[in-house]
């Protein structure tokens, strides 16, 4: 499902991520990856409740990343797609967790998306950013330090 190889020629080298969320009815499957990630993750439901979640970490920085889907299939199986988005995230593993955001977000749909993260590599303080959704450029920064300058 995921791409292992981000690249751009346009774009500069530096940190690169992409995220693949494909849904059809009762089923999302979203897919994240970067360098020091791999996440994959499957949500079931009903269009009003989670009914099962599945997850894969093939890549992960943490001796913990793997027990994070089963944590997480404990605490929201049952529960309402409305409701997940109240939940405390630092009680999860981050992006395992943000995947099923996205993936209670993607519920109904049935089509899929990819998103493009490229971040430059600093020179003197300076850096760019720019998100893609499917190969479309949406969103651009210019930062310099901790400020985001355009």
């Amino acid at each position: 499902m995921i791409q292992p190889e981000l690249s751009s020629s346009n774009f500069p080298s530096g940190f690169r991520r992409r995220i693949i969320i494909q849904s059809a009815p009762g089923l999302v499957t979203a897919g994240l990856e970067d360098d020091v990630h791999r996440f994959i993750l499957r949500l079931s439901h009903n269009q009003r409740v989670i009914s099962g979640i599945q997850a894969r970490a093939e890549r992960f920085p943490w001796t913990t990343c793997p027990d994070a889907g089963d944590f997480l299939a404990d605490q929201l199986i049952g529960r309402s797609l409305d409701e997940i988005a109240q939940l405390d995230p630092r009680q999860h593993c981050t992006h395992l967790f943000d995947l099923v955001l996205l993936c209670v977000e993607w519920a109904g749909e049935t089509q899929s998306i990819q998103y493009d993260l490229l971040v430059a590599d600093r020179v003197e303080r300076r850096t760019s950013a720019l998100l893609l959704e499917d190969g479309v450029p949406r969103l651009e920064w210019q930062l310099e330090g901790t400020l985001i300058a355009g």
